[in-house]
């Protein structure tokens, strides 16, 4: 089981079956309204900050359900933070990936963490190996049309691949973002 580096406690999380509200990400997470980059961050970092990025989603009909930040320890005033998003209308049908947009590093490349397999953003497009697009990734299960029978299809070790994002684009090659828009 991989670990994270930062320390998500108890008192920092807060989880609802419905969207959470802003006064209720200020109340446990304050450092996602942060509008400012950490001190220790080079001038050529590019800082965008959470709140933009979660306006922007939200606006694409994903809305916030889990919230967290680690503690803040004495002498350090930078903190981390984690949202989960949900697109609208998804409900708990679809089984649940973890996909997380980070800058964790300090650089500004952002990258997405697909089920802690992480890759790099550019252009919307994911690196290494090959080309693959970041769009195909969030929209594989509409395609497959299977989405109820994959929540309950428990996979041995090496029948995932067909599902992880290399897996994906070799399914779904031929399939562009627009025709997952078009989709009913």
């Amino acid at each position: 089981m991989t670990r994270l580096a930062s320390r998500f406690g108890a008192a920092n999380l807060i989880r609802r079956d419905r969207p959470l509200t802003r006064e209720e990400l200020f109340r446990v997470v304050p450092s996602v309204f942060s509008d400012d980059k950490y001190e220790s961050r080079s001038e050529r970092y590019t800082y965008i900050p959470t709140i933009s990025l979660l306006d922007s989603l939200q606006q694409e009909g994903f809305q916030p359900f889990f919230a967290c930040q680690t503690r803040v320890r004495s002498g350090r005033r930078e903190t981390d933070h984690q949202l989960q998003l949900q697109k609208d209308g998804c409900g708990r049908q679809v089984p649940k990936e973890d996909y997380r947009a980070t800058s964790d590093e300090g650089m500004s490349r952002v990258y997405l963490l697909i089920n802690n397999e992480k890759y790099s953003l550019e252009n919307e497009i994911l690196l290494p190996g090959e080309v693959v697009p970041a769009q195909v990734a969030f929209e594989a299960l509409k395609h497959t049309g299977a989405k109820d029978k994959l929540a309950f299809t428990a996979l041995q070790s090496g029948e995932s691949k067909p599902f992880s994002a290399r897996g994906l684009h070799d399914a779904l090659k031929d399939i562009t973002w627009q025709d997952c828009l078009d989709q009913p």
